[in-house]
């Protein structure tokens, strides 16, 4: 008679469990994929998603397909705002998508520095 008991609450955790999985994806979806506030709004803490996420393929996967449609309205909205002329938008834009655009970072040196850093380097190790 005692494993049955012990059975029911284990089936009762696991179908608990089950169904704060379920909530949880229904506030990420609601939350456009943010972790924080689906967590509030379930109240679970962000160990236990990270914990599910770790355990649990079938979880992960909807998850990720949850991120995937964050990703899809983010840029929705970015080329919206790029088609409304949000210099700001298509800065980044360019920015992120094109190799022209990058940020470069330049590094020039002259003989002389380098000398000098090479001669205080030598005599520290000396």
């Amino acid at each position: 008679m005692e494993n049955n008991t012990k059975s029911d609450k284990s089936d009762t955790l696991a179908e608990r469990i089950k169904k704060e999985k379920e909530r949880f994806l229904e506030a990420f979806e609601e939350s456009i994929g943010i972790v924080t506030i689906a967590c509030q709004k379930v109240g679970i803490h962000r160990s236990t998603y990270y914990d599910w996420l770790e355990k649990d393929p079938e979880f992960k996967k909807e998850v990720e397909r949850i991120k995937t449609q964050q990703r899809g309205w983010v840029e929705d909205k970015l080329l919206q705002a790029i088609k409304d002329g949000n210099i700001t938008a298509i800065n980044f834009y360019l920015r992120c998508k094109h190799p022209e655009y990058k940020p470069r970072t330049e590094f020039s040196f002259d003989k002389e520095s380098v000398d000098k850093t090479l001669d205080k380097i030598k005599s520290i190790l000396e």
